[in-house]
């Protein structure tokens, strides 16, 4: 037995040597990526706090970001400063201890699959050292905090996830269920547990905590921040693939607008906004509020299990993607990391975690390719008025045009995803395994 033991040691010893080998690896071949025109925006920012302090450069950047990101954009530059090297690289640098963190909880709570973990790394890598998106730095966090809720540990779940919007706003858009499911736990532990004082103040002093010290220092610049990146985005879409791009490119081969778009910087949105009918964007606001309400009426009716509270925040963060309008091509990464908690809790979810991972990752490919900077040219570039081949237009004529089908998938799965999530019938009953006390 003893013996046993001995050969699982060296074989766990083994797959984490092989894992940081490769984990190396990959890293090192994306490390020179330009990634994308956001990096230079960040680093503005970052120059900002260095310049004038990170309170007050916090407030000139006037951004949509809670002020973790400007500490850490700060941090960036000091970085850069104290080694000597371009802010850049001290840039790429910062991810890493991000990236290792995140891999790591996902090897630990999937109980060493190696496979899954270099494939979840592999999603991280392409996202944060290849187009340089800084959703890396709120990663662990919410990973984290999923995981502490895993293992029965609710306070600490949920400060990690107050650290995780701290950092970044996007895990407030499925904090309504989030809460719900620490309410559920810490009610149910009242009535066993005559010492509820003590269990709230455990729950709320270490984020409530971190919330005044927020407001005490930033003062209400974060509200501020919250309020533009919630009613800033007029316009109807920013690149992601769902329903308001098909409307978009609806709009372009029905009509003669023109799109702004170039030889060298193809990359920007379609069509002007002004020239979107105002009703086009009350309509995607309303069709995603209903669909995130449903979900989260939904989720009050059904068992508090944890994998219960990952299926429906997915459906409503996923409704984000697909209805809300100013949704950008990265903002499905959220509901991926909801994917790879629910692989990790019940490897049946693999499927789900591969085809969200590969829908988020192919939408940013198909407007960034491999390196940020270079669209993969998968067909030639067809004007879609002419069909003639001409270089200055990026997208393709309907049928040929391949965003356009990828957005017409795209909604069609998150639809096939829905009807399978609320059919009750088909609910897993996985909550009675996990461990609630808190």
């Amino acid at each position: 037995m003893i013996q046993g033991r001995h050969r699982r040691t060296e074989f766990v010893q083994q797959n984490i040597i092989m894992l940081v080998m490769l984990a190396l690896l990959i890293t090192a071949a994306f490390f020179p990526s330009l990634g994308t025109t956001d990096i230079n925006v960040q680093l503005f920012w970052g120059n900002n706090a260095y310049k004038h302090g990170i309170v007050e450069g916090y407030a000139l950047n006037q951004h949509e970001n809670p002020p973790g990101l400007t500490c850490i954009l700060w941090a960036v530059y000091k970085l850069a400063a104290l080694f000597g090297i371009p802010v850049f690289y001290a840039m790429k640098a910062s991810f890493l201890p991000f990236l290792f963190a995140s891999t790591l909880i996902l090897y630990r709570w999937s109980k060493g699959n190696l496979p899954a973990t270099l494939f979840f790394y592999a999603i991280l890598t392409y996202s944060c050292m290849t187009l340089s998106y800084v959703d890396i730095y709120f990663t662990p966090f919410l990973l984290l905090a999923f995981y502490m809720l895993h293992r029965g540990k609710s306070a600490q779940g949920m400060f990690a996830f107050t650290l995780a919007c701290f950092i970044k706003y996007p895990p407030l858009i499925i904090f309504p269920f989030f809460i719900v499911f620490i309410i559920f736990l810490y009610v149910k532990h009242d009535d066993e547990n005559s010492m509820r004082q003590k269990s709230y103040y455990s729950l709320l002093l270490p984020s409530g905590l971190l919330l005044i010290l927020t407001f005490l220092v930033f003062g209400l610049e974060p509200l501020k921040a919250l309020q533009r990146g919630v009613f800033g985005h007029n316009m109807l879409n920013a690149q992601a693939l769902n329903l308001n791009w098909i409307i978009k490119r609806i709009i372009q081969l029905t009509t003669d607008t023109i799109p702004i778009v170039s030889r060298f910087n193809p990359i920007v949105n379609i069509i002007g906004d002004s020239q979107i009918d105002g009703t086009i964007k009350i309509i995607s606001r309303v069709l995603f509020g209903g669909f995130y309400l449903s979900a989260f009426l939904l989720f009050l009716k059904r068992k508090k299990s944890l994998e219960n509270l990952l299926l429906f925040s997915l459906l409503g963060h996923f409704s984000y993607f697909m209805f809300s309008i100013g949704v950008h091509e990265n903002h499905l990464y959220l509901s991926c990391l909801l994917t790879a908690a629910l692989f990790c809790i019940n490897p049946a979810y693999l499927y789900l975690a591969v085809g969200l991972s590969a829908i988020s990752s192919i939408n940013m490919f198909f407007f960034y390719g491999i390196d940020g900077r270079h669209i993969p040219m998968i067909f030639p570039p067809l004007n879609p008025k002419t069909c003639a081949y001409d270089p200055s237009w990026m997208n393709a004529c309907y049928p040929f045009d391949i965003r356009l089908m990828l957005a017409i998938f795209n909604l069609g799965y998150f639809l096939s995803l829905w009807a399978v999530i609320i059919d009750k019938r088909k609910e897993v009953n996985y909550g009675s395994t996990e461990k609630t006390d808190c």
